[in-house]
């Protein structure tokens, strides 16, 4: 009777997952191979690894963090067996720009009570850091981590920055991250305005309250005659 069968490697699924028999899926960082029109290091779509995501954090916001950062292909958040959104999901960028971007934006970005996990498999962030030299014009800083980047690329990245901040202020205000205490001088501050603006309020209706009584007045002793006599 023939045995199981045998692979010399793990199969791979679809959307950056090796089959694990006898437990969950691994992803594969930086695995799925396509085609870029920028050349870019091996020529193919980087699986980038995002994690550490709030749960405040709605995945629509998430995605178009991501998509703030350049073309995205496909986006997964990984959800739990009761269908309930994890910490953590991948993303699929089509060029390396795009991906250097992601890299230097979002890791380390305050997201909500969390900072964004943003990273690739370490041999794809090599052939970036060498394509970022190159588009660059520089060197980066020897045994350092940091990818270079031209004047051009760094205006865009604080631009992207700049978009996402204000769509946090504007849309997702639960996911502005206050420091102790800050949350407590906000609050005063509200409520001082609102009392000041209250009082001002308080002001104008209180002088023309004020205003109409006297009107009232003049109109009485205008209309009744006043006995002007006077006995010695």
């Amino acid at each position: 009777m023939a045995g199981p069968p045998r692979f010399t490697s793990m199969p791979q699924m679809g959307n950056g997952f090796r089959m694990n028999f006898g437990g969950p899926p691994q992803p594969l960082i930086g695995s799925m191979m396509r085609p870029t029109h920028g050349g870019g290091p091996a020529n193919q779509v980087t699986t980038v690894f995002v994690g550490n995501i709030s749960e405040k954090a709605d995945n629509e916001f998430v995605k178009q963090m991501l998509e703030m950062c350049g073309k995205v292909v496909a986006w997964k958040r990984m959800a739990g067996v009761s269908g309930k959104l994890q910490g953590f999901g991948f993303c699929d960028f089509e060029e390396p720009e795009d991906t250097l971007r992601a890299l230097r934006v979002l890791n380390d970005f305050q997201l909500g009570d969390k900072k964004l996990i943003v990273k690739v498999e370490q041999k794809h962030r090599d052939q970036l850091k060498a394509f970022a030299e190159k588009e660059a014009g520089q060197p980066a800083k020897p045994n350092s981590e940091e990818l270079p980047a031209s004047d051009k690329a760094l205006r865009k990245d604080e631009n992207v920055r700049l978009k996402i901040l204000e769509a946090i202020e504007k849309d997702y205000p639960d996911l502005v991250k206050f420091e102790d205490g800050e949350l407590e001088e906000k609050e005063k501050d509200a409520k001082l305005k609102e009392a000041k603006k209250e009082g001002e309020e308080s002001k104008v209706l209180s002088s023309s309250l004020s205003f109409f009584l006297l009107f009232i007045l003049h109109s009485v002793m205008y209309i009744i005659p006043m006995d002007r006599s006077f006995s010695v």
